[in-house]
């Protein structure tokens, strides 16, 4: 019986990265016949209402404070979290799942580069050490778009013969990561300040009204999807948020963030074994090849950023807590 408890909190860290890892395969169905911002507006309503849920309940034992200039804050961390979602799930239309996922992964590299102006954390120089390394994951899924292994001959195409869509995917993707690395600062600097349920509730509310302002600005059609589709705007709400980052900020109770953000980083790979399973969807040899040195890298930068006293005091998760 105390294995079968001592083994619980593994099985439940295991339930949330598979959950986790089904975003951007329920983002792919949802795609068939809905815009990436309407998606991602949908996301966020679903995240705002379940967050709201939470707080009400919260709001019983403590009451929620507010500081002067957190308002302003807040409204920048939710535009930020805004244009993460609009750009990586518009991402998905032009990548293959895992090439899409493992660069908004590199957010953590990010961080750790803009800490030391930012916030005024210095991370130590063995960081640089996975930020070459991740780049250098990055060149190797780059070259993957214009060469390619005939036989036993290594062929590689002129400029012509790139695809401008697959680059503009990448393009998306890493802007996606620059976006959530920005919201990521922000929750660290408010962390001491104000608590995760109330912050996150007026993010999302913010990023929602925001991407719901563009959708009718854009004329975007908010309604007439397919079952399939509501099926799938209701299953990124419920299944990656609710049973995949509600679990892992439970088990940040069980585990420390350095585990848990190193458990967050097989997210990847949960999404390129169900992205083969149901999207029959397998990456190129240079596609696999970058992105496990992609997740080196980033493995890499976690790791020091911890052991450099980088990582949020309050035991926030290293990566974002929205893909």
């Amino acid at each position: 019986m105390q294995k079968r408890k001592r083994s619980r909190p593994y099985w439940l860290l295991i339930v949330a990265i598979l959950s986790v890892s089904t975003s951007s395969i329920l983002i792919r169905f949802a795609l068939t016949d809905a815009d990436p911002i309407v998606i991602a507006m949908y996301r966020m309503a679903l995240s705002a209402f379940f967050t709201a849920i939470l707080l009400a309940v919260a709001l019983k034992k403590k009451p929620v404070r507010f500081y002067p200039g957190m308002a302003g804050l807040i409204f920048l961390a939710g535009c930020l979290l805004a244009v993460h979602f609009a750009v990586w799930i518009s991402s998905l239309k032009y990548l293959n799942v895992s090439s899409s996922v493992v660069l908004v992964t590199t957010t953590p590299i990010w961080v750790a580069l803009a800490s030391p102006i930012l916030l005024k954390e210095k991370p130590g120089p063995k960081i640089a050490i996975g930020l070459c390394i991740a780049i250098l994951g990055g060149l190797i899924i780059a070259l993957g778009a214009r060469c390619q292994f005939i036989g036993l001959q290594f062929r590689c195409g002129t400029a012509e013969g790139v695809n401008p869509h697959q680059t503009l995917g990448y393009f998306l993707a890493l802007v996606g990561a620059w976006a959530a690395a920005g919201y990521m600062l922000i929750g660290r600097k408010l962390s001491q300040k104000i608590e995760t349920l109330p912050y996150t509730l007026g993010v999302y509310s913010v990023a929602c009204a925001v991407l719901l302002i563009f959708a009718v600005v854009q004329k975007l059609p908010l309604t007439g999807f397919s079952n399939k589709t509501w099926f799938a705007l209701l299953g990124l709400g419920l299944i990656p948020q609710i049973l995949g980052h509600t679990v892992l900020n439970f088990s940040l109770r069980k585990f420390s963030a350095l585990t848990v953000s190193m458990a967050l980083l097989g997210e990847p790979i949960g999404s390129t074994l169900l992205a083969s399973l149901f999207l029959r969807e397998m990456p190129s040899a240079f596609e696999l090849a970058g992105g496990i040195v992609i997740l080196t890298g980033v493995v890499l930068v976690v790791w020091f950023q911890s052991h450099s006293n980088a990582v949020s005091p309050t035991g926030q998760l290293t990566l974002p807590d929205d893909v």
